[in-house]
């Protein structure tokens, strides 16, 4: 798993989607591609996320961080890419061929559940994959920048951190929002997480 995996995007059977990446670079380099694609494969996750919340009826203030959530997983992906080295002009992603054919709700989930199971499956992704995961990975970031090589390596660093513990806070946002909709439900499913 990378290191900043951003939100994850989820395919069947709780596969990780990502982009293709090329396999001829040494072990750091790929890593770094690997990290680069899991922040570029975040776009469609929060692309989804949004769609999702429009589905639900969401405040558009949740459905628009959502989409600058989207837009800061691809300033991510170059950025880790600019990081490993490569020339900011050349950075370009695989394909990620899950995504074809997908609809709403993702996992190849042919029909959106009620309205009620879907706050509920909202919610719980979002305290699991936004909550608890970006803030992992902003925390994990900012222990990197601080053992960074130079002043600008610190500084990239630190502002996906920032961004990163921004999404982890929209996360929140959006399990509290899904909480007032459907109290009983989804504090069913946060307390069944807990109870592991």
């Amino acid at each position: 798993m990378c290191v900043v995996p951003g939100r994850p995007l989820w395919g069947r059977r709780q596969r990780q989607l990502l982009p293709n990446c090329d396999s001829e670079h040494d072990g750091r380099r790929n890593h770094a591609l690997e990290e680069a694609g899991a922040e570029y494969a975040s776009v469609a996750s929060f692309g989804e996320l949004a769609l999702r919340l429009l589905a639900v009826g969401a405040p558009s203030t949740l459905v628009g961080a959502c989409h600058r959530a989207a837009l800061d997983e691809i300033r991510h992906a170059s950025t880790v890419e600019v990081l490993a080295g490569r020339d900011a002009g050349a950075v370009r992603f695989g394909a990620i061929p899950g995504l074809l054919g997908r609809r709403i709700g993702g996992g190849g989930v042919a029909r959106v559940r009620s309205r009620r199971a879907e706050l509920r499956r909202i919610a719980l992704e979002s305290f699991l994959d936004g909550w608890l995961n970006e803030g992992r990975a902003a925390r994990e970031l900012q222990g990197r920048a601080i053992r960074a090589a130079s002043a600008d390596e610190r500084d990239a660093l630190m502002t996906m951190a920032a961004d990163e513990q921004r999404h982890a806070d929209l996360a929140r946002d959006i399990v509290t929002w899904c909480f007032e909709e459907e109290p009983v439900g989804v504090g069913r499913a946060l307390a069944s997480v807990a109870a592991r």
